[in-house]
């Protein structure tokens, strides 16, 4: 047993070594996933930032057109047209609003699973950790279990002789 007591100890230590390097690099991951999913989030604010721009310069220049036609009419800039100006100019923010809106329910599922990732990473971490020191455990007890122990008054090496 003596004699392979340090092949036991070399095994064992580089068991938990392997759990811990697994743990850190699950962890490592999932920081990687989640800087992943928080430039996506980035990504979905300047998008949604442009296309919201895009939207309003669109119906701004929608209403200028229209400010223009019932001015070139000859009809007063009062009553129905009035309305229609200013109820197109409600409607345009709105569909700016869902754009913002629609993309800050987007950034914060991304950010989430952002969130998700590293705990999950973070997880794996510890379970790294309690595997090393599991292994460590078993490798001792294995080492010093009394089935493999030296006996008192004989030799680990005998025949069986006492």
């Amino acid at each position: 047993m003596c004699a392979f007591a340090p092949l036991m100890l070399a095994t064992t230590a580089l068991s938990a070594v392997g759990s811990i390097m697994q743990g850190n690099q699950a962890a490592a991951a999932g920081a990687a996933q989640q800087a992943s999913y928080d430039q996506a989030a980035e990504n979905e604010r300047l998008a949604s930032g442009y296309e919201a721009t895009r939207v309003a310069d669109r119906n701004r220049r929608a209403s200028s057109a229209a400010l223009t036609q019932v001015a070139g009419s000859g009809v007063a800039l009062t009553g129905s047209p009035t309305e229609v100006l200013a109820d197109n100019a409600i409607q345009s923010q709105m569909d700016i609003d869902a754009i913002r809106f629609g993309s800050q329910i987007k950034q914060g599922n991304l950010r989430m699973q952002g969130d998700l990732a590293m705990m999950q990473g973070q997880q794996r971490q510890t379970a790294g950790y309690i595997g090393a020191a599991t292994n460590v455990a078993s490798g001792l007890t294995q080492l010093y279990s009394p089935r493999n122990s030296v006996r008192m008054g004989g030799s680990g090496f005998g025949m069986g002789y006492t």
